[in-house]
């Protein structure tokens, strides 16, 4: 927050251009973001445990300050795991709980995000951009200057790539370069420094190391859900994963440290709260 005390105009404008704040580490707002919300989960599921009211305070007061400054930094996926944690848990605690507050809960996420675009205005510039991108996604653009213009054409060149090579795939180490050579047949306007990897996880590897190593790395991420019961555990756990397969749509997680390291210590964290099964 304090780049945002300290400058706040010019931290304002980069959110025009698709910046956000500075966050450790290295900048990469999506793990942080993504970190806090996965905490906010984790807070939640604890709530109950705790007996010390200053305990419980404290904890509420920490989530309150990360909820902030989620909107403050205006992280889409922080953001959208954010509201999705809280659309499912209010359904939990309205249907399975039979109680009023998971209505309430469900009701305020519009009212947050609206006052949010009003109040908030790093916010309101994300929104902003959010709504640019998609008319210039409507027009056809594809200069590879809009983030999420790029994660889709990515797609486009890794799909073409994996047809070329699908048991093998190109080789890990020889990724990115087999990338830039999709871009500039596929789309040679495209800046260098606009070339991506695929942006989903499962293409990732299927394009590294063809399609049966895809479909191994697709048994991996699925088998955890063998644990699930109809138990408040299995609901926390069930979040967490879904939130944590959702990146693995939309970005690249395993392929950098901080990815490997949210994804596993959040996932496994809540995965040692399930009971053992049946036959162990």
């Amino acid at each position: 927050m304090s780049f945002l005390l300290w400058d706040y105009q010019d931290s304002l404008n980069e959110y025009k251009f698709s910046g956000v704040l500075p966050t450790l580490p290295d900048r990469d707002h999506v793990r942080s973001s993504l970190a806090a919300a996965l905490f906010i989960i984790w807070s939640v599921y604890v709530w109950p445990f705790f007996n010390d009211k200053r305990l419980k305070w404290f904890i509420g007061i920490c989530v309150g300050i990360l909820v902030i400054y989620m909107h403050v930094l205006a992280a889409k996926s922080g953001l959208v795991s954010f509201y999705l944690f809280l659309t499912g848990w209010g359904l939990y605690v309205a249907f399975v709980k039979r109680k009023l507050i998971g209505i309430i809960a469900i009701i305020a996420i519009p009212v947050f995000i609206l006052f949010a675009i009003r109040y908030v205005p790093t916010f309101r510039e994300r929104a902003n951009y959010v709504g640019f991108t998609y008319f210039m996604f409507k027009r056809g653009d594809i200069s590879g200057n809009y983030g999420d213009i790029n994660r889709l054409i990515s797609y486009k060149i890794a799909i073409d790539l994996i047809e070329q090579h699908p048991f093998s795939g190109v080789g890990t180490g020889d990724l990115l370069a087999e990338m830039d050579k999709g871009y500039r047949k596929l789309y040679p306007d495209i800046p260098q420094q606009a070339v991506l990897v695929p942006h989903n996880q499962f293409l990732v590897v299927a394009l590294g190391c063809g399609i049966p190593a895809m479909l191994l790395f697709a048994v991996w991420v699925f088998v955890p859900l063998a644990r699930l019961r109809k138990n408040r555990q299995s609901f926390f756990f069930l979040m967490v994963w879904l939130l944590l397969f959702l990146q693995l749509m939309i970005e690249p997680v395993l392929e950098v440290q901080m990815g490997v390291f949210v994804f596993l210590f959040f996932l496994l964290l809540q995965m040692h709260e399930l009971p053992p099964p049946a036959d162990s």
